[in-house]
């Protein structure tokens, strides 16, 4: 039932429409996620913001009033300082000089009599202090009292020709109390003169400021809504927590975690961490002029959850939908699959009938399927006419086997007689002790253009024979079967072997209205003495093997033959030394091609008739034919492949 086109239709429907609806829901869901999770990162990042410069306003205004006070604080200082030195520096003036001192004296009495609100201590030229209206420092050195910044208060002290004021801020008794002082050099001395001012408060009115800030931060985010449970709290620098998260998350909030939350906020927008066995991001902001961390723990859970709740809603309203389509498709597929069911079964009975005969006939006209507008009306009429093109076809096919077997069974008899006229009776001179010879021809069609012939003209002499015609078939088999005609003639004429040639080429070329040629190699070998006179008109040359050297016999008398008329052939010669082997062939050998379309080669075919160490000719020639097999493997044979082999052995005379 499954290979049905109904079943077909509709699994196909189907899978089509679940892979829709699966990517629509799959992709609506992430894009809801995206979406949610966008707007969710804004609002936490608005949330940051908005902190950030609340605090940092705060902070500021915090700022610029303890600036404006220290500001003041210095001025006093300054200008007490300069007051003082002014007094000190006119009560020396007018002071006797072998009274000096008395007027010391008097100095750190008046000194201590003055009724101000700043401290003020003296130092000798060592910097060792040894007057102190508040009895702090007295005793202590100047570069043993560091300030805030670690370094000796013996560094801050100003001079006539100091450049820009210094102060210095110090703490004498613990890290909360901490004094702003001002430090003159009395040149007339080589005292200093410092002027101090307790500034303790200003730092406890910051830290009772910076409370102020936590308390209202704390109220703010007790208002902030972070998704469902959400949560917002704040923490410093060495993880201790200002502002704490809700009570469902602070349990799982410990100083390693907060030190990850840190590391996170400087590498991306948020970062996911497992609290409570489930996900949260965690957005971290960090609140540089206090040094402050604010976190925001949001669920990912709570992320999602419009996401999946419509993609819920889209999958049961996609799913309501597909079953209405999916009963609605079944009923028009059924309406579409029916009738062809119906058209299929008229038509199984044609190939049980003889579609040549007369009386059988497939008429639809009056049925449905012809009535019908739709393809499968035009369905059935292209059948009505496949059917009558298919009578008219079968016809011609049987007419055409008919003639075709007819030119077949004539292509072999053609085959049988030209192969019938070439020698293949081996060895052919059986009482012949001077040579050995061996020939195979093989045509690539029925028919072929090549052709080899021996036979001997008289007890010492053989006449040896190998060509090739051009084109294929039954006109280069009967062109062959000329020349061979041809070569037997001339040949018996005892005329030389040039004249011979000659006279072939003017035969063939008179009536030639083809333009046919042939390569023709023609000898007569003596074998008594070894001595082969020929004539090459453009064939292949030969290959001998002579003891260990192997080599093609160059030379060649003329052009092809049967191209042009009066073309005079020269004769060519060798002489054949006993055991040597002499191999004809035509480029079928030579130009066999491979499934790589690679050339047999010639190179080739001297490799293997050096290494040929045999006694008898159809050795090699086997030799060669099983070589080119395996280089062509599977590639069909596209010339005719001739091939004669002989050895000479010569007489004992010789």
């Amino acid at each position: 039932m499954i290979h049905s086109l109904q079943a077909k239709i509709l699994i196909l429907s189907s899978v089509i429409f679940i892979a829709i609806t699966a990517s629509i829901i799959f992709f609506t869901q992430k894009d809801v996620k995206n979406a949610v999770l966008t707007r969710e990162q804004k609002n936490i990042e608005n949330i940051k913001n908005i902190i950030l410069l609340d605090v940092e306003g705060k902070y500021q205004n915090l700022l610029t009033a303890k600036l404006a006070f220290i500001k003041t604080r210095k001025n006093r200082l300054k200008n007490t300082s300069a007051i003082l030195k002014h007094a000190i520096d006119e009560l020396c003036r007018i002071t006797n000089a072998n009274n000096e001192k008395k007027t010391r004296k008097k100095v750190i009495t008046w000194l201590n009599s003055l009724k101000i609100s700043s401290g003020i201590f003296l130092a000798d030229d060592s910097n060792k202090i040894f007057f102190d209206t508040n009895e702090d420092f007295k005793g202590k050195n100047l570069n043993d009292i560091k300030d805030v910044k670690d370094i000796p208060v013996s560094t801050s002290i100003n001079n006539d020709n100091s450049f820009f004021d210094k102060f210095a801020v110090f703490s004498y008794k613990n890290s909360k109390d901490k004094k702003l002082a001002y430090l003159v050099r009395l040149s007339k001395w080589g005292w200093t003169l410092g002027i101090t001012n307790d500034i303790s408060g200003i730092e406890a009115e910051t830290q009772t400021k910076i409370n102020d800030i936590i308390r209202i931060m704390k109220e703010n985010f007790q208002q902030i809504k972070i998704a469902n449970t959400g949560t917002i709290f704040l923490f410093n620098h060495s993880g201790d927590i200002l502002i704490p998260p809700s009570k469902e998350f602070l349990p799982a909030i410990s100083e390693n975690l907060i030190m990850d939350f840190i590391k996170s906020q400087k590498n991306k927008l948020f970062a996911g961490f497992i609290l409570n066995g489930h996900d949260i991001n965690v957005y971290t902001a960090h609140i540089k002029v206090l040094d402050w961390y604010i976190s925001a723990l949001v669920p990912v859970e709570e992320i999602k959850a419009p996401a999946n709740r419509l993609a819920e809603r889209l999958s049961l309203i996609i799913g309501g939908i597909f079953l209405l389509g999916f009963i609605i498709l079944n009923i028009a597929v059924k309406r579409f699959s029916n009738p062809l069911r119906s058209l299929t079964q008229k038509l199984k009975d044609i190939p049980h009938k003889d579609l040549t005969s007369k009386e059988f006939t497939l008429d639809l006209k009056n049925d449905i399927y012809i009535k019908r507008k739709d393809e499968v009306g035009a369905l059935a009429a292209a059948f009505v006419y496949m059917f009558r093109e298919l009578q008219k076809n079968i016809k011609q096919l049987v007419a055409t086997t008919v003639a075709k077997e007819r030119i077949e069974s004539e292509l072999n008899v053609a085959r049988d007689i030209q192969l019938g006229i070439l020698p293949k009776i081996f060895p052919p001179y059986p009482d012949k002790k001077e040579f050995d010879l061996y020939a195979y021809l093989e045509p690539a069609r029925e028919v072929g253009g090549d052709l080899y012939d021996f036979f001997l003209l008289d007890d010492d002499h053989l006449c040896i024979s190998i060509g090739d015609v051009s084109g294929k078939g039954v006109p280069a088999a009967l062109f062959m079967a000329i020349t061979k005609t041809l070569i037997n003639t001339y040949s018996e004429t005892k005329k030389s072997i040039s004249e011979i040639m000659t006279r072939i080429n003017d035969v063939l070329s008179k009536e030639n209205p083809n333009c046919m040629f042939v390569t023709l190699l023609i000898g007569i070998l003596n074998i008594k003495t070894g001595e082969l006179k020929y004539a090459n008109a453009g064939h292949n040359p030969p290959l001998i093997k002579s003891g260990d050297r192997t080599f093609y016999q160059k030379g060649l008398s003329g052009p092809v033959a049967g191209a042009m008329e009066m073309i005079q052939f020269k004769e060519l010669s060798l002489n054949l030394k006993k055991g040597d082997l002499l191999f004809f062939y035509t480029d079928g050998v030579t130009e066999a091609m491979n499934p790589q379309e690679e050339l047999y080669s010639t190179e080739r075919l001297e490799n293997l008739v050096a290494s040929f160490s045999g006694t008898q000719p159809e050795e090699i020639i086997e030799m060669v034919k099983n070589d080119i097999a395996v280089f062509s493997g599977e590639e069909p044979q596209y010339d005719d492949i001739t091939m004669l082999s002989l050895i000479f052995h010569g007489s004992d005379q010789s």
